[in-house]
């Protein structure tokens, strides 16, 4: 996706309410990117309006001023950035990856911190999505980011983009985009503990 495409799916999610969709799509765009911080600070003001919204904190007329808001400072934000192509990252570059044979070897202390913490945070998402499998609903970032406890809601949802991405889970699009674990995703999560503990 290049930046124009961008800014027209953003505007058109916009156009449809659907925020959430619109901050995900942006994270996953600008992962690799310094900008992504502007882009979490909003996703986090999101969050915060809605749950001042469920919990009764603000009336209607604010929280229709504060999503306002946040829709403008969306729609500048893709109005006023481009992600040049000496910011991506090295095409074919991959992220490290835990190899079952051979083990993940990590140059310092820094970077198996980084490792263990990230390889923690996905085992507590696969955890939730393997634990409610059978109940045959979807769940959004948000309630698999609030069930995990984790720090990073980003971590959710580059998780969850990874396995979509691989086939292992189903998407379904509407106002709030909600994931489900199929049923080869469930066979991968069992297949992969078999595979590192002895039976």
């Amino acid at each position: 996706m290049n930046n124009q495409e961008l800014k027209e799916k953003i505007r058109k999610l916009v156009s449809k309410d659907k925020l959430e969709s619109a901050l995900e799509t942006l994270l996953k765009f600008y992962k690799d990117n310094e900008k992504i911080d502007d882009i979490i600070i909003q996703s986090a003001r999101y969050e915060n309006i809605r749950n001042e919204s469920i919990d009764g904190r603000i009336d209607k007329n604010e929280f229709d001023k504060e999503l306002n808001s946040l829709r403008r400072n969306i729609l500048s934000f893709v109005k006023d950035n481009n992600i040049l192509e000496e910011d991506l990252p090295p095409k074919g570059k991959k992220n490290n990856r835990l190899d079952l044979k051979q083990g993940l070897k990590t140059s310092s202390i820094e970077e198996l911190e980084t490792n263990i913490g990230i390889s923690m945070a996905k085992i507590a998402v696969a955890d939730i999505l393997v634990s409610n499998y059978k109940k045959n609903v979807g769940y959004s970032v948000t309630a698999i980011f609030k069930e995990s406890n984790l720090k990073i809601r980003r971590l959710v949802f580059e998780f969850l983009e990874e396995l979509y991405e691989y086939k292992l889970l189903d998407k379904v699009e509407g106002k709030e985009t909600l994931w489900m674990l199929n049923e080869k995703g469930y066979q991968f999560f069992k297949g992969l503990t078999g595979k590192v503990r002895k039976n």
